[in-house]
């Protein structure tokens, strides 16, 4: 239940962003720094 409630956050704010138009905002830093964090060892990123 709890898998299929947090995909269905992600899709809604995928598409958010996908169809906001040419209006670009900028992903924080420190987001996108945590998020390549915790998905590199997933996919067999090293340093």
């Amino acid at each position: 239940m709890a898998l299929t409630s947090l995909s269905i956050v992600l899709t809604v704010y995928v598409l958010q962003l996908h169809h906001s138009g040419p209006v670009v905002i900028p992903v924080p830093r420190s987001f996108k720094y945590s998020l390549v964090r915790r998905i590199a060892p997933i996919i067999g990123m090293q340093k």
